[in-house]
């Protein structure tokens, strides 16, 4: 079993691919219609979009990196989900 790390230019690939898949969400939604909601003040604000861009994110580096501890804005810790080393593989899963 590898139990290495990626390399970080293959760290920043996989990041990169989870942030287009997002960004594909993201683009698609009407702006003029998007509910706000308000965590801890007025300058601290999240939406059903910001979590789910988080998702979607999470799970295609999920794909890549089951064996990475995940700590997001809006879900927090995710523990890693496979031993290190272990890589599920597979594609996006575009939205």
């Amino acid at each position: 079993m590898n139990t290495t790390a990626p390399a970080p230019t293959r760290l920043l690939e996989i990041a990169t691919a989870a942030a287009h898949e997002a960004a594909q969400y993201l683009r698609a939604l009407d702006r003029d219609h998007i509910a706000r909601e308000y965590k801890t003040s007025s300058h601290d604000i999240a939406t059903e979009h910001d979590r789910a861009a988080e998702d979607i994110i999470v799970a295609a580096l999920r794909d890549m990196l089951p064996s990475a501890r995940i700590v997001g804005e809006e879900g927090g810790e995710r523990p890693a989900e496979a031993p290190p080393g272990h890589r599920r593989g597979g594609g996006g899963r575009g939205r």
